[in-house]
């Protein structure tokens, strides 16, 4: 639905009148030095705005780099910051990851970034708007993998619980809710006129946007990925797009009439050992540039983008009930326990023959119909 904005609203709001389109990009990770090399080599594009949907280094000198090299090659930077970010240093001197990330924000204003929303476009106009998010392991709603050993918890595995430092009595859903909270002059704003709305965080609104436990290499990481308070503000905006980043899973779905997108750089190791997962639009093995979101012609991409486990709900429902099954590639990390199973990805999808009770159930011996994605190999 095409909305005009007041005038009013209009002159309180940063414009970028001149972009003709916008483009995004997650998780770019320029500690590794291929990942700034690429930065540093993407063409100057001064009609167009980019998306950096967080996690551009923990070294707040590489931050300020970044900033600046973008806003010399587009016409307009956005960005709101991810857990990397926000990590505390030994060799800076801030006394808490808050400090850093108004920090951060501080750099941003003065290098020219937003992390506030603005307008891009003139005869077509869209409003692009960061949100503050941090994950809690409540997001997580569905059920544990079960009768597998050795599954360590995200708070063991993750650097974020080591590197990151919090105010005393900010945690969990108390630092989630504090980091949402910086939202509300955005929603706001946003609750008046719009053309088109593109909001972006850098952890997930949703759980659905990531695959099921049992597809993962850390079953337990759905315990630090989102949000449900950046949820409910993603359902009360209504965007037309939501951009994340964060699990380095690309991800074209929409859901509930959202469309949400992950376009993540990510690090070149994973784009040696499981491309598949990473592919989307000109992301991809052959040729990594951002993903085209919005164009001031036509509005958002109309098209959806392949992508490997997006691709997959497609045809397959969510069937998170199913805990006692892993797919090779996950199960040679755990220990086995009896009533455990371990079959291909494409043999644990429905529709189930008549024993589908029996695995639910946890019947390892009984076997699924095989029905295989085109997308889908079975391999991570």
């Amino acid at each position: 639905m095409r909305l005009r904005q007041p005038l009013w609203f209009l002159s309180m709001t940063t414009q970028y009148k001149e972009i003709e389109r916008l483009v995004a990009v997650s998780d770019i990770h320029v500690d590794d030095a291929a990942n700034m090399r690429w930065i540093e080599s993407l063409p100057e594009r001064k009609r167009e705005a980019i998306v950096v949907a967080g996690d551009v280094s923990d070294r707040f000198d590489r931050l300020e780099h970044v900033f600046r090299c973008l806003t010399e090659k587009y016409g307009a930077v956005f960005f709101t910051f991810g857990n990397h970010d926000a990590w505390v240093r030994t060799d800076e001197e801030f006394k808490d990851s808050v400090e850093k990330i108004d920090a951060i924000a501080e750099l941003a204003r003065r290098t020219g970034v937003a992390t506030e929303a603005a307008v891009i476009g003139q005869s077509r106009r869209c409003v692009v708007a960061p949100l503050t998010a941090w994950y809690h392991s409540s997001f997580d709603t569905e059920p544990n993998v079960t009768r597998w050993k050795g599954i360590p918890s995200a708070k063991l595995v993750m650097t974020d619980f080591r590197r990151c430092k919090w105010p005393d009595g900010l945690r969990e859903e108390a630092l989630a809710k504090a980091m949402d909270d910086r939202n509300e002059d955005i929603e706001t704003i946003l609750g008046l006129a719009r053309d088109d709305l593109v909001t972006f965080s850098h952890f997930l609104p949703r759980v659905e946007l990531l695959p099921e436990k049992r597809y993962l290499f850390l079953p337990t990481l759905t315990q630090a990925v989102g949000s449900r308070f950046l949820g409910d503000r993603v359902k009360r905006l209504n965007p037309d797009v939501h951009i994340f980043g964060h699990t380095h899973i690309n991800w074209d779905a929409t859901i509930d009439g959202v469309r949400y997108v992950q376009a993540a750089l990510a690090y070149p190791n994973e784009w040696r050992t499981r491309p598949a997962s990473l592919e989307i639009g000109n992301l991809n093995a052959g040729h990594r540039a951002p993903v085209v979101i919005w164009e001031s012609r036509s509005g958002v991409i109309a098209n959806t983008y392949s992508t490997r486990w997006a691709d997959h709900y497609r045809r397959f429902p969510r069937v998170p009930d199913l805990t006692h099954v892993l797919p090779p590639y996950t199960a040679r990390l755990y220990k086995p326990l009896p009533g455990s199973a371990v079959k291909d990805v494409h043999d644990h999808v429905p529709p189930f023959d008549n024993n589908h009770d029996a695995l639910l159930s946890g019947g390892g011996e009984k076997k699924l119909e095989t029905r295989r994605p085109a997308t889908m190999g079975g391999s991570k």
